[in-house]
């Protein structure tokens, strides 16, 4: 019987995908798959050009699937776990290993790095991948149930790196969106069965093109699906697509979301053309009010001037007032002396009319001597 599990073109990419990582490096040589599963990926390999492919997993279902389906043609399974590579196979016996999906599976890594380096010929290549948790469980406290750790790329890196030197290229991997050509007499032997062994139809292409993403959605170290390195060699990447018509392009749930962003961007760039409108427009309206406010400085700047001149024309006024107040109590005082004496020069005056000229002489003398006195007496008060 083939497998239970239901078959998922996108289950199918993500497994396919991280596979082709190796075709570079396997043909005519003896490679190792380690958690090997249901052996469609070392099926590949073989079909890639691998002279031998050995595939181990722990999950005794998974091998006798594998075996029934895809043993044979120098392609063998064996139901044991990754700590016992070095028990099955002899030391640098394989040109390639591949563990994907694995190390995150594992609670002694650093072992489980040692029997893969031990079992690797000394130039071999080596290919591991690792899923990146922490985006798919971003909470402290979440996980998959099935997997022991939780690696950050750098963490991922540091242990690797350890165990089997430094790696000839690291990489991540993610899902795609896009458009392919396909030859119309292969089409048909892309029609998926029930089962997710399925994935073993796969198609090579002759060309791949990866094209520039937006950056908001562009594939990054924080947003990937899984890290990978590769020891003894280095890949041009590696895609894996699974063609569709375009009633399923739109009706998938990434599609509907990317359109139903599409829709929200529509709403949210109107509503801030809106609102940049009304920021000129006030704009406009502080530009008016900062004119009006100008003139008004100005007005109140013309109108201090004015009360400076007003006030200093006041103090003029005021000052001139003060000396015309002077100058008439001065005359006021001329006035009354002038009265005061007046009645004795007047009759003086007058007799002095018809008396002889020499009593006339001698009283108008006495007249100026008496007006000299008082004009002295108001000299000393």
């Amino acid at each position: 019987m083939e497998s239970d599990a239901p078959y998922s073109a996108s289950e199918a990419s993500i497994h396919a995908a991280r596979y082709l990582l190796a075709k570079p490096f396997v043909k005519g040589k003896r490679v190792l798959d380690v958690a090997c599963g249901e052996g469609y990926g070392s099926r590949l390999m073989r079909d890639w050009g691998a002279a031998s492919v050995s595939g181990v997993d722990l999950f005794a279902p998974a091998i006798e699937t594998a075996t029934r389906l895809f043993a044979g043609d120098n392609v063998s399974f064996t139901a044991k776990s990754a700590y016992e590579l070095d028990s099955l196979f002899a030391d640098g016996e394989f040109d390639v290993i591949v563990s994907l999906e694995t190390i995150e599976h594992l609670d002694q890594p650093v072992l489980f790095l040692q029997k893969v380096r031990k079992v690797a010929k000394a130039d071999a290549v080596i290919i591991v991948s690792c899923p990146n948790d922490h985006w798919y469980y971003p909470e402290p406290g979440q996980g998959n149930e099935f997997h022991i750790f939780k690696y950050t790329l750098k963490e991922f890196q540091d242990l690797a790196n350890q165990e089997l030197g430094n790696a000839a290229e690291w990489g991540i991997g993610g899902p795609v969106h896009g458009f392919g050509s396909l030859p119309l007499a292969d089409a048909d032997a892309l029609m998926a069965g029930e089962h997710q062994i399925s994935v073993g139809r796969t198609l090579a292409g002759t060309d791949a093109l990866f094209v520039p993403q937006s950056s908001d959605v562009a594939l990054k170290i924080e947003n990937c699906s899984y890290f990978y390195g590769i020891w003894g060699g280095k890949s041009s990447g590696s895609v894996a697509i699974a063609p569709a018509s375009m009633e399923a392009y739109f009706n998938t749930p990434e599609i509907k979301s990317l359109l139903a962003n599409i829709d929200r961007v529509m709403v949210l760039e109107a509503d801030q053309k809106e609102k940049i409108d009304r920021i000129f427009e006030l704009e406009a309206d502080n530009i008016g009010k900062n004119t009006r406010i100008h003139e008004l400085e100005t007005y109140v700047g013309r109108l201090e001037w004015r009360t400076q001149s007003y006030q200093a024309q006041e103090e003029i006024v005021a000052k001139r007032f003060a000396e015309l107040n002077a100058t008439i109590y001065q005359n006021n005082l001329m006035l009354a002396h002038y009265r005061k004496y007046n009645f004795v020069i007047k009759p003086i005056s007058y007799f002095a009319g018809i008396l002889p000229v020499p009593l006339k002489t001698l009283i108008l003398s006495c007249g100026r001597v008496v007006s000299r006195f008082g004009r002295s007496l108001r000299g000393t008060r």
